[in-house]
Formats: C-alpha cells, structure tokens, sequence
C-alpha cells in the first residue's frame, strides 16, 4: 500500500484501507457465499471419496484416477477456495503479502493437473471398450502417468508464480492506494501475460479436443456393440421359433398297458448354449398306474444340481436327441432302449452345459455394463471440468483485452462476473455428486458408514 500524505500515519491509512475491505466484502457477500457452499461440499464429499476408494474399493486403474481427483479436489477446497474467500474479504490489503502468488500458483497447478488425469481417464476408458483384446492400462501405469500429469503440470504452471501478485488499486482518496491479489503491475498488458493467457488457452483447447475424441469413438464403440447385440438377440429368437416348428413331438398312450411314448429331435446340434424351452426328461415309475407324470426338472433333487438360474424361459431345446421311452407298467414289455440312469445322466450334462452358459452370460453382461456405467460417470466428470472452466476463461480473455470492463460493472453485472470468473471451483464438489449417482457400490459404503456412526452416536 502506498500513501503521498505526509500528515497521515500508517495505522491511520491501514484503518482507511480496512474500512474499504468492509465496504468491497459487502459487495462480494453474493460471491463469497457461492464460494462457501462448494467448498464445504467439496471437503465433506472429497473426504468421504478418498476414505470409501482407500479403504473399502479393490485397486483397479479406475480407483487410482479417482483417487487422484478427489486429493486435487480436496486441496483446491482446502486452499485455494478459503484463500480466494479471504482475497475478496480483503481486497485493499490481501495483495501484499506473499501468500498472494503462492495461491495463483497452487490454483493453476490444480487446474492443469486434474484436466491432464482427465485425458489419461478418457486413454483408459478407449482401451478398455474398444480395445479390450489389447494390453490394458495396469495401476502402475496409471500412477505413473498421474505423476507425469502432476509434474506437466507444475512446468506449465511455473509462470504463474511470477506473473500474479500484487496490483495496485485506487481508492476515494487520490494519494492513498491498496494493493489486490490479481495480476502485478508490471505485467498489466504485457505480451508475457497475452502469450501465457494463450498457451493456456491452447492446452485447455487441445485436452478438450482430445478428450471429445476419444470419448466419441468410445460412444460409437458402445452403439456399435448394442446394435450387434439387437441383431443377435433377433436371429437367435428367430432360430429358437423355427427349431421348435422343426421338432416333431408324438405322445401315444396304449389303452391296455398304459404305455407313453415320447419322442423328440432337435437340429441344432452347433450351438452348445441351448436348453430345453419345456425340460423334457424321462417319465420314472410311481404314482398312479405305474407312471409317475412329474418330469425331472433342474434342482428337483434326482442327482441333478439345483440352479434357478439355469432355465431360462426363452431357451430352446437341448442339442442332445432324446430317444422314445416306453414306460409300461409291466417290465417284462418295455423295449431295450436306453434305461432311466442313462437318461438322467443325459440330462445332467445338458443341464451342466446349461448352466454354465447361462451363469456366464450375466457376469459378462455384469461387467460389460458396469465398464460402460463407469465411462459414462468419468464422461460426465470430464464434461463438468470443461463447463466449469469455459465461463473462466471467457471472461479472463475479455478482461485482459478490454481494460475498463471491470471498472464499468456495478450492482449484479459486478456480482455475475465475478461468480462466473469462478465458476472453475464448481467441479471440485461435483465429482462426489457425480460419485454418489453413479456407483451403486460409492453409495453402498456410505450408507454402510453412515450407519455404523449412527450406531457409535
């Protein structure tokens, strides 16, 4: 701060430019409350983020990213929000100490860092839908190129420390001036601050490009399996209608000796997945006249393993031909074909195929959606960061190019500018937003939490 009156003391003049800080924080009240709102989100969710990833979640690519995100988050929320809070609180006088730079500098390490995670996420994500026969991402690599995003990031940011500082601002007296945390003096129009405004410029336009990219023909990839996926489904409704049109049943009952005859073929001896629409099994003796008319079914407890999963009630007949049975009531007139144990046996290998085809196809379709709800949770992360970031630097390239802006807003254009100039704090609490939406298994383990205080309490 710098004064030209002789006959005013310091404490006079620090008085002054503190009665200023109280006026101007009246005017920033809308902003500082807008700050305060995510920045308590931000370390709630952050922390709870970190806690439920560390210790509740297995390692995977996927938790070390987020990891990553939520530390960055949670540093910008416990830094350079309340720093930001406290430069709008004291506008005259927060310029003149040190801390100033070290804030501009911590803010644009944090922007850069989580930005370039975001391009090694959308990497990850490409390869896991659209190349998944390929070599994947490990851990190691993933923190390996975290900390290469992290060190980028540090270079990219180094100007920063030099640029941003203390700015003089004018006050009601004329001979008495404070000094804001903003852009130095000596930079004010400069061509270092223009080519360092663009460079940043061209690194946020060239990740959001990348980004869009990739996230594009991981989309395509998506769109291209679903449509494949409609395609088998119909053909392969079409092939189970016409293999039942195709299988000829015949049922005789010979009145005097009470005899059932069954007999059915089946032509689809290729596909090894298929099973039985009705589950046709071998008529055991019992009951009534000899003949027992419950058929052995999956689970029902004849040496065949019970697994509710393994009929489906869209599944077609088996790939194994069930010759005619003849189950008489008088042994000594039954025909040699092949007896009872056979068939049973028969049938517990159809039903073992069965059932290993129809457990595997859902943990496959498990996994396949859990891999495309996890893409699209880290697509929305990464659409939140660009939005948060697009008003930024908007209005800092139109400041920078018109010098009177600031000086001609007053009332809500004053308040909006500086709310929108902001507007990158945001994405710092709308990660664990996006979490808790997202990922059933996040929500789960707060729930779990929540509980078990709820309990201690």
């Amino acid at each position: 701060m710098n004064s030209n009156i002789s006959d005013l003391t310091s404490n006079e003049i620090e008085e002054y430019l503190r009665r200023h800080d109280d006026l101007y924080a009246m005017k920033y009240f809308p902003v500082i409350l807008f700050l305060f709102i995510p920045m308590l989100i931000g370390v709630l969710g952050n922390s709870l983020v970190c806690y439920v990833y560390i210790a509740r979640f297995k390692i995977s690519t996927t938790r070390c990213f987020v990891i990553s995100l939520a530390v960055l988050d949670l540093i910008n929320c416990c830094t350079s929000i309340p720093f930001e809070i406290i430069d709008m609180r004291h506008t005259y006088t927060f310029g003149e100490y040190k801390i100033c730079r070290l804030m501009k500098l911590f803010e644009t390490i944090n922007s850069i860092a989580s930005g370039s995670i975001l391009v090694a996420v959308a990497v990850d994500r490409f390869k896991k839908i659209c190349r998944p026969l390929q070599i994947q991402m490990t851990t190691k690599v993933a923190n390996i190129s975290i900390g290469i995003c992290c060190s980028l990031a540090v270079v990219l940011a180094v100007p920063a420390g030099f640029i941003y500082g203390g700015r003089t601002v004018p006050t009601d007296k004329i001979n008495i001036t404070g000094v804001d945390c903003s852009l130095s003096d000596q930079f004010i129009g400069s061509t270092l601050h223009i080519a360092y405004l663009g460079v940043q410029f061209l690194v946020f336009f060239g990740a959001t490009l990348t980004i869009a990219v990739v996230y594009s023909l991981i989309w395509r990839q998506i769109i291209l399996q679903k449509r494949f996926k409609e395609t088998v489904s119909v053909r392969r409704r079409v092939e189970e209608r016409i293999l039942v049109l195709d299988t000829p049943t015949e049922v005789s009952v010979n009145a005097p000796n009470t005899s059932v005859d069954v007999v059915s073929s089946s032509k689809s001896d290729q596909d090894e997945c298929r099973f039985p629409m009705t589950e046709l099994a071998p008529l055991n003796r019992g009951g009534k006249d000899g003949i027992r008319d419950t058929p052995l079914h999956a689970g029902s407890g004849d040496g065949v393993p019970k697994n509710e999963n393994s009929i489906s009630h869209e599944s077609d007949v088996t790939d194994q031909r069930i010759k005619p049975l003849d189950v008489a009531g008088n042994s000594e007139k039954q025909p040699a074909l092949a007896s009872t144990a056979d068939h049973t046996s028969l049938i517990e290998r159809g039903n073992r195929s069965n059932s290993s085809c129809t457990r595997s196809e859902p943990r496959c379709s498990q996994r396949t959606q859990g891999t495309k709800r996890t893409t699209f949770m880290m697509f929305l992360i990464t659409v939140t960061f660009v939005a948060s970031f697009l008003p930024h630097l908007s209005l800092t390239i139109a400041a920078s190019v018109k010098k009177s802006l600031l000086s001609e807003l007053n009332g809500v254009g004053f308040v909006l500018f500086h709310i929108f100039q902001r507007s990158y704090f945001l994405q710092s609490a709308s990660n664990p937003i996006i979490y808790s939406f997202w990922n059933a298994n996040f929500r789960r383990e707060i729930h779990r939490l929540s509980m078990k205080m709820t309990k201690k309490a």
